[in-house]
């Protein structure tokens, strides 16, 4: 056995002779022996794609591309491999195809997630050459983007497909972001490679490899971290492996490694001894016979999908149904990546509970056939209770392998199928799951059970075979009277307790109900024409779209501004897209850096006892614990001018992920696994866990918040209906790729370099000067780019900056942390929850008298920012509607949780939650459409907002042009025939209006400087305060410079944002920071212009602006400038409850359209048509982008994303993608259209332009109030009453058991 393994990085050999079985791909490839950081660390659980690679394999005499998970792969399996990382595509002087497409179609934002984009279209486009557009936009389902709303995204990658280059057009329009041929400016992308011979010499498969042996292999390694012996055996044959299993103790079989990984990543489970079974081609074989499928155990679920639908297409139908079956589980099983390495057997060995795939098996009928080294030939079990023993248990001996499944074919008279629903479409657990199986006595209604099988998933500690229903079936005759009776049957049979893990119980028990009647209705329709009405039909069609995500936009330039105005491609895409990009984990490591990892509390409140860190220090590499006492200064957490949260807790915790401490070691492996040998020993405290034992126990923070407008208290008796309500809004994690992540260099004389993931310098200098116990003129802080905040990095980026910087100091040398998605999530805190009470009054034909309500804020432990969010929900929460006669007070609630912090729109959307529920309410409560409501509640030009602040827009204007752009009133008739031809499937539709007052306080935030130099060969260095991070600051400046001074947009370079170019100014954050950095820009370069303008003259109109910039220099005129802006004086006195705290208005509307599955609650946006006034853009490509990935976070906050804490614990059940869902490509509405309002400019920010970062993402409360309307309809249709109370998120399982019907009833009647 050899002990090396041998595979191609990028065209480039590797042999290496002493690796870790425990090191993943990622790690090497990350590692200084590769750097390819291209390959981005994100999720570490499989989830994201960031770190997607192409994997090259000889197969069968034939090379096959593969997407993989890098973070998942073992860097053991990929011995005889070839590795492509977006280093090996291209680079930017000479791009691939690909990465040129999605650059130029404004695809990349702050850019941490295009490599793994363009590696996963890269491979899927090398293997399917012929791909039509909606195949390679389903082949994106393992990445996600948090940035762009995935729409430019889908239209580079949909310009590959087959059926859009044929006859069509090879160019994508800078402007639209889609393939046209309107002549504008852009360059032609070039050819699609379509066989391996016209790639790049170094991207073909190395001729070394096609005749490489993957032989026998055994590696040995001592890890030292943990003092273990880890070994890796590869097997050449089945009676080797067969032999290793029943020699070797512990031994752990592995194929694509999915399970084992996310085991080492989320429960730190390190086994010692691989199995590696992925290469045996007795495992590996598909074979069809008479009977059926025989699936070898290790076969990749991709190659398995292939089969199937090959086979499905072929055979008879009624052969096919069990393939049917499982194809509908596959194919939205995990991802792409997952797919090409998964293998059934491993979903099988791991019996777990929730499965999509176990139920299914069980239900087709499926045997194993199982073989040890005492065994001659495999025997044969059944798939069935002799097999699922328990919790993760099954029959298998330690000794015995899976080596292959068989999938019978069915006969004309047995029927088949599989459902599942969980939050997401893609890529995404089962919360429930459930397969049937019936054979009838003959193909006609009424025909009797010959045999059923009940299998659901999701339902119980294991895989539940529901007994008592197949047995109350038999003999039965199958139709609707058998099937009511069945479902009290079947309710009994899937009792779950009230406090049964993964909570949603009647949800769980209903949709399985569901699922039963959903298969009812699929065999009637094999039985006879004509068995079911036409308003069933619609229930057995899945949303298969045919057509790719399509989308218009439409904008206006300004010629006479240019460069300001252009639809300008980001400065920094192309070094996104080839991987160039430098983020603050992408920097090189330099000599003796160590690395940092969090030690957090696992109580929600408790004293600290004792902290044992002995263990931790004998791991090898591991330098020290950090904890307070090593603190120079102030023990101080976020805010320079809030003291209620601390660096490192010293003697009380008050939350779980609350920090302790840091161990610090050589790399960042073994501080992560240091980090878990800290023993902390407390003593408990009651806590409070949530905002509603909060609110009952008055744990307020501060005083009140409380304002008025009018006179509420005599304005109620003018109402002719008062309302009162109630509704809630769940957290919102920030989810941005990046983790936070920073380094710390030490100098001399207290000087401390950092490069932090902050999203403004002056307040994180400010603190860790303080901390440090230093003058803030020794802290230099950089940022490059981030990747992706969302105002996640506003205060939180300064925690582990700081924890870097007392290490640093401490030890005198370099540290860095790369947070892990786990920790992050835990440590870090979210969008606030709120639960707000409202008391209403309109008149009886529903417009708004009165309104008062009482808004509670879940601050968490400490206060942060609350209070300002807070402040401005209270005086947001009116939104687009006038109300003459208001109150609002806001109480900030105490818990014993991580803290709440900023989130892009700053509580706004939870205001928006409470005005359209509140909208709701009255058209409800006065019968009269919301439409009509909406519109007669709109507020007009003159009319005040809370604040008391005049409106000079025309929202009349917006909800005309939207109602008109988005085709309303076809939607609108189309909504209504598909609900009255479909009885279990509902349409709704919704046009929301939105006035954003665009503002922030305290006012010193709304300061910032601009630093620019002029060089002789007249290039443009730009320096000013605003962060990138994918929200196109640095591009918008850069063209504001290049404008003004009156050069091209490339010869101004944006250099990083540093304290020491820009210091003592505001954060990114608000919308405001083009209307804060914008000014200070302009000044710096009217100045610089205004020097220049007499030896411009002087030369002539036909000199260069270099020899301007030279003779300047030769003259020694100061070829350097400083701006400064500070654009508007806003404040309010709480005291007083007046002030001016907005500095103009953003007007917004949003017309969406959806539809509902009322049996699961599974629902799909069908089309989103969104009107927002940019006053006359700066960059319309820019603006468009932020408002569609503003859009689409604000769609996953109203309707997917669930922050999920245990209700006993307070442990944070979310704490990654694998259980906390973003939209994903699949979530995108089908017709995605923007418009920007034209001859609206604004007069009060720089070049007529407005703040729109974001309004957009409120606007995704459209979707929330287009679902209502589609529950409504069903109710309607059901004679239930058309209020009822719908909390955020609009989850499947409220909008399930809001469509109350026979299903819901039969289990709240149990």
């Amino acid at each position: 056995m050899g002990g090396s393994i041998l595979f191609y990085v990028n065209g480039r050999r590797r042999q290496i002779f002493s690796v870790n079985p425990r090191m993943t791909l990622l790690e090497y490839l990350r590692s200084p022996d590769e750097y390819a950081t291209g390959t981005k660390y994100s999720c570490g659980e499989g989830g994201c794609g960031a770190c997607t690679v192409v994997l090259s394999r000889a197969s069968g005499g034939k090379v096959e591309h593969l997407a993989v998970n890098a973070c998942l792969m073992p860097l053991c399996a990929v011995d005889g491999c070839a590795i492509i990382t977006v280093e090996g595509l291209g680079n930017v002087d000479h791009l691939h195809p690909i990465q040129e497409r999605i650059a130029k179609s404004h695809g990349s934002q702050c850019g941490f997630c295009t490599p793994g984009i363009v590696m996963a279209l890269y491979a899927f486009l090398r293997m399917h050459p012929h791909a039509t557009a909606r195949e390679i936009e389903a082949s994106l389902d393992g990445n996600l983007c948090r940035c762009t709303g995935y729409r430019p995204i889908i239209a580079a990658a949909s310009s590959f497909g087959s059926d859009k280059r044929e006859g069509g057009s090879s160019r994508i329009c800078p402007s639209s972001g889609r393939p046209c041929d309107c002549g504008n400016v852009g360059e032609p992308f070039g050819k699609i490679h379509k066989s391996e011979s016209e790639f790049p010499v170094d991207l073909i498969f190395p001729p070394e490899l096609k005749s490489y042996k993957r032989g026998e292999l055994l590696i040995q390694y001592h890890d030292n971290r943990t003092n273990e012996n880890v070994s890796w055996y590869r097997p050449n044959s089945l009676p080797a492996a067969l032999k290793l299993k029943a020699e070797v103790a512990g031994l752990r079989p592995i194929v694509g490694a999915t399970e084992i990984s996310v085991e080492r990543s989320l429960k730190h489970i390190l086994p010692t001894n691989y199995l590696y079974l992925g290469d045996l081609p007795e495992l590996v074989q598909i074979e069809i016979t008479d009977g059926g499928i025989k699936i070898g155990a290790s076969t990749p679920l991709t190659r398995v999908l292939d089969s199937l639908n090959i086979l499905i297409r072929s055979l008879p139908e009624f052969k096919t149904r069990p393939l049917i079956a499982m194809r509908e589980q596959l194919r939205y099983y995990g991802s792409n990546q997952i797919r090409n390495v998964a293998c059934l057997a491993g979903n099988i060995a791991t019996a777990s509970p929730i499965s999509d795939m176990l139920p299914t098996l069980w239900a087709v009928g499926a045997r194993l056939w199982i073989q040890s080294v005492d065994d001659k030939e495999p025997y044969v079990v059944p798939f069935d209770s002799t097999f699922i023993l328990g919790y993760r248990k099954t029959r298998l001996r330690p000794t015995e392998l899976i080596v292959s499944i068989e999938v019978p074919f069915t006969t004309e008279n047995q029927y088949v199928m599989s459902y599942m629903q969980s939050r997401r479409k893609e890529d995404d657990i089962a919360l429930v799951s459930a397969a049937f199986f019936v054979e009838l006595e003959a193909k006609q209604p009424n025909a009797k059970v010959v045999s059923a099988r009940s299998i659901h998933g999701g339902m119980a500690a294991w895989t539940k075979q529901a007994v008592k229903t197949e047995e109350f079936l038999l003999g039965r005759p199958w139709n609707r009277e058998t099937l009511d009776a069945a479902m009290i049957t079947l309710r009994d049979d899937l009792p779950l307790s009230p406090d049964a893990p993964g909570g949603m119980i009647d949800f769980r028990r209903t949709v399985s109900l569901s699922f039963l009647f959903k298969f009812f209705l699929m065999v009637n329709s094999h039985l006879a024409e004509g068995l079911l009405n036409t308003s069933e039909m619609s229930l057995l069609e899945e949303h298969d779209w045919s057509e790719v995500s399509i989308g218009e936009q439409s904008f206006s330039t300004y010629p006479e501004k240019s460069p300001v105005g252009d639809p300008v491609v980001h400065i920094n895409s192309l070094k996104q897209v080839s991987g160039q990009a430098i983020y603050a984990s992408d920097i090189p490591l330099t000599a003796g850096e160590l690395h940092a990892c969090y030690v957090y509390s696992t109580k929600v409140h408790a004293k600290i006892l004792s902290i044992d860190t002995s263990a931790a220090l004998k791991i090898s590499g591991v330098v020290d614990f950090i904890s307070a006492k090593d603190i120079p200064g102030r023990n101080i957490g976020g805010m320079p001018h809030l003291s209620d949260e601390v660096l490192f807790a010293e003697k009380e915790v008050h939350a779980i992920g609350q920090v302790i401490g840091a161990i610090v070691a050589t790399d960042a492996t073994t501080a992560r696994l240091a980090s878990r040998a800290v023993k902390i020993q407390y003593e408990e405290i009651e806590g409070i866990l949530n905002l509603g034992q909060a609110v009952a126990a008055k744990s307020f923070d501060m005083k009140p918040r409380t304002f008025k407008f009018g006179d509420p208290d005599s304005a109620w008796a003018t109402c002719d209906h008062v309302i009162e309500g109630e509704v809630s809004n769940g957290e919102q994690n920030h989810f941005y790729l990046e983790t936070h992540s920073c380094v710390a260099y030490p100098g001399e004389d207290k000087e401390m370099t950092i490069v932090a993931g902050v999203q403004g310098l002056a307040d994180p200098t400010r603190t860790i000067a303080q901390i440090l116990n230093v003058p803030i003129n020794r802290i230099e802080m950089k940022v490059k780019r981030l990747g992706g905040a969302f105002g996640g990095k506003e205060s939180r980026g300064t925690h582990p900056a700081a924890t870097c910087a007392v290490a640093a100091k401490k030890l005198r040398r370099p540290v860095r942390m790369v947070m892990d998605r786990d920790d992050n999530m835990v440590c870090f805190g979210n969008r606030h929850g709120f639960m707000t009470r409202y008391k209403i009054g309109c008149s009886k034909e529903g417009k708004l008298i009165a309104m008062e309500v009482e808004m509670y804020i879940d601050s968490g432990w400490h206060l942060d920012l609350s209070p300002e969010v807070l402040e401005v929900a209270l005086w947001s929460v009116t939104s687009a509607y006038f109300v003459p006669h208001f109150r609002a007070t806001g109480y900030v609630c105490k818990t014993n949780k991580v803290s709440g912090t900023a989130f892009r729109a700053f509580g706004r959307p939870q205001s928006a939650l409470v005005a359209e529920t509140i909208i709701e309410h009255i058209a409800a409560t006065v019968g009269k459409d919301t439409m009509e409501i909406r519109k007669l509640n709109l507020i007009q030009v003159g009319q005040m907002v809370p604040t008391k602040q005049e409106v000079d827009v025309d929202m009349g204007r917006f909800w005309r042009d939207t109602v008109l752009q988005s085709k309303f009133d076809n939607r609108l008739a189309e909504r209504n025939n598909f609900n009255k031809e479909n009885k279990w499937k509902k349409r709704g539709i919704s046009v929301v209006p939105l006035l954003f007052g665009l503002g922030i306080t305290p006012k010193f935030l709304l300061q910032a400087g601009a630093l620019v130099h002029i060089l002789t060969d007249g290039s443009v260095m730009l320096y000013h305060h605003g962060i990138e991070m994918g929200n196109g600051i640095s591009t918008k400046m850069v063209q504001i410079a290049a404008a003004t001074l009156g050069v091209p947009v490339e010869s101004v370079y944006n250099a990083e944002t540093t304290t020491t170019a820009v210091n003592n100014s505001g954060n990114t954050c608000a919308s405001v920071t083009t209307d804060v950095a914008g000014p200070a820009v302009l000044d710096a370069c009217q100045q610089l212009r205004d020097r220049l303008s007499p030896i411009r003259e002087k030369l002539g109109p036909n000199a260069t602006f270099a020899q301007v910039a030279e003779a300047a220099f030769e003259q020694r005129v100061d070829l350097t400038a400083h701006g400064y802006s500070k654009p508007y004086d806003l404040w309010f006195d709480w005291e007083k409850g007046e002030g001016v705290p907005l500095a103009y208005f953003v007007p917004a509307a949003a017309c969406v359209s959806v539809e509902i599955d009322t049996l699961t609650g599974a629902h799909s946006v069908l089309s989103t048509d969104i009107v927002l006034d940019v006053g006359e853009s700066i960059n319309p490509a820019i603006d468009i982008g932020q408002i569609e990935g503003a859009f689409m976070q604000g769609y996953g906050f109203y309707t997917l994303e669930e922050v999920v804490y245990d209700s006993k614990s307070g442990a944070l059940l979310t704490r990654g993608p694998g259980n906390y869902k973003i939209p994903g490509f699949g979530d995108v509405p089908r017709e995605f259209n923007v418009t920007l309002l034209k001859n609206s400019p604004n007069p009060k920010a720089i070049f007529s332009s407005r703040g729109i970062g974001e309004p957009p993402l409120i606007l995704g409360v459209t979707a929330h109030t287009a679902i209502r309307d589609a529950i409504k309809d069903a109710r309607t249709e059901r004679g239930l009453p058309a209020w009822f109370r719908l909390d955020e998120p609009a989850t499947c399982e409220r909008i399930r058991m809001a469509c109350e019907d026979e299903f819901t009833s039969i289990i709240r009647q149990n």
